[in-house]
This record gives structure tokens, sequence and C-alpha cells, in this order.
């Protein structure tokens, strides 16, 4: 299927329930968001997410957190040939990663550690892409060393710029490193 097509139909799903995943009492987590659009939306950019090519443990394309655990590791980890490339880290969409601080300090900490050149968030509503060459402070703002912001009404719109930018064949073809 083309994945304009399917991105979406995705995006029209999150869209007509946005209010339910958006609504702090409803309890629409995490787990159900990387299951129901992070990991769909990753797919659509290439990545094995699910390792349905079967590669050996080390060279999986897509490490991803266990979804139960509280760990202080990323969501996934992107990989090229079992070589991290960067981070995704998810949140749920009622967390706002347009506002709020923390998430983004986070994820801009995991990609410094690792010495990455960027790090991504997302809560499907938003996807962020951030520039983790500078150094992560505890009192930055979630706009500090931004690179891209993407609300999920643009990504089909967006889906070529976005692609360049962390799908599989940028990181794959070298493009990325450029």
């Amino acid at each position: 299927m083309n994945n304009k097509i399917e991105l979406q139909k995705l995006v029209e799903h999150f869209d007509v329930n946005i209010d339910f995943y958006k609504d702090t009492k409803k309890a629409y987590n995490e787990h159900s968001c990387r299951i129901e659009f992070i990991d769909p939306f990753l797919k659509i950019l290439g990545w094995d997410v699910a390792n349905e090519k079967g590669a050996a443990p080390q060279y999986r394309e897509v490490i991803a957190e266990n979804y139960s655990s509280r760990s202080d590791r990323p969501d996934y980890t992107m990989t090229l040939r079992g070589v991290a490339k960067f981070f995704v880290e998810a949140k749920k969409p009622s967390v706002d990663i347009t506002k709020v601080d923390a998430p983004a300090i986070q994820t801009r900490k995991y990609g410094w550690n690792a010495k990455h050149r960027v790090a991504v968030l997302t809560n499907f509503e938003f996807l962020a892409i951030y520039d983790t060459c500078h150094f992560p402070l505890e009192n930055d703002s979630c706009t500090v060393a931004r690179y891209r912001l993407y609300h999920y009404s643009e990504y089909v719109e967006k889906l070529d710029e976005i692609c360049s930018l962390i799908s599989k064949s940028a990181v794959y073809s070298g493009a990325f490193d450029q």
C-alpha cells in the first residue's frame, strides 16, 4: 500500500478520536499510543519495528524498550546494522510535548549521552526532532535545540521531508550522517 495513503488513514483515525486520546481521565496510555500509532508510523518510515524480517537480535533495525518497564532507556533505538543511530522517545497524547519541558530534556539527554546527532520525541500528535549536539540543561525549555516540529495534520504533506530526516532509507543510504 502506498505510504501516503497508509499514513493518511492513520492520521484520520487519530483525528477522529483525538479528544479521547488527550483526555487525562480516559487513561489512554503510552503503550496504546505506541502500538496504535507510533509503531505504524515508524513502519511507514521504513523501519522494521517488529523485526518481521527475522534479523538476528544484534542486527535488528529497531530495538524497542519493553512496553511495561519504567527503565531509563529510550523507547526505540533506530539502528544501522546493529549500530544505534538515533533514539525515539514516546509519550502518551495527553502529554503536551510542545509545552512540557521534561520529555524534551529526557530525549535530548538520551541523544547527548549516546553522542547522536538527533533524537526524536513524539506523542503522535506532534513529532519533534532535536539536535542533540547541544548539552541539555535541567532548566531548558522544550524549544531549546528543537530542529523540527511537525503536527500530525502535516504528516502526509511533509512525509518526504520527514523521511529525508529520520527514515530507514535516509539512515541506510548515508544521507542521515550528512
